[in-house]
């Protein structure tokens, strides 16, 4: 019985401690404490990706389905943005093992390197499915169309080079989820 007597007295002795610490006044902090390496990182504190004139917005680097919408989205325009400048680095740097992809860019490539130009060419989503995101990968059915495009060459439109508006209703893509940048890249494009 001494034993009990002693631990509920030990345990209102501590108690009446700890409760006598927290009636004694002190001044508030006024920093706030230093962020910790483990803290969230939010879009905002993120590095920019994309062409400087084009970033890309925050709601595209989201690993959610409307996040995956949106990368798509941008995406398309990044692909206008190399059509008319010939330069498919951002193409290729929010892309990861995407041959459609790598072709385009090579094709661009190619052209610019031999002087030529594009006229027209600019891709537009006509619709979109909800992603199916599973995990690290997002599946999107989607309905592009491709205004006509000419390979031009001093200003001339090159023979066998010009093609007609072509719309893509069976086109279809696959995005990974980049976890070290926070952004989905294009893995598969497939265009009908």
């Amino acid at each position: 019985m001494h034993d009990r007597l002693r631990a509920a007295m030990a345990t209102a002795l501590l108690g009446t401690a700890l409760l006598s610490g927290c009636s004694n006044r002190q001044e508030a902090s006024t920093t706030l404490p230093a962020p910790s390496a483990s803290a969230p990182t939010t879009a905002e504190a993120l590095p920019p990706l994309g062409p400087p004139d084009l970033p890309m917005p925050a709601a595209a680097r989201k690993q959610t389905p409307e996040g995956a919408e949106a990368f798509l989205r941008y995406y398309m325009e990044v692909y206008n943005h190399a059509q008319r400048t010939l330069d498919p680095t951002w193409m290729r740097d929010l892309s990861s093992g995407c041959g459609t992809c790598d072709r385009i860019a090579d094709d661009m490539d190619a052209d610019s390197a031999a002087g030529f130009t594009y006229q027209g060419g600019e891709v537009r989503v006509d619709a979109i499915s909800l992603p199916a995101v599973s995990g690290d990968e997002a599946q999107i059915a989607l309905v592009i169309t491709q205004a006509p495009l000419a390979v031009m060459n001093e200003g001339m439109p090159i023979d066998g080079l010009t093609f007609p508006e072509r719309s893509s209703p069976g086109s279809g893509a696959i995005l990974v989820w980049d976890r070290a940048q926070s952004t989905w890249r294009v893995s598969q494009w497939d265009v009908q």
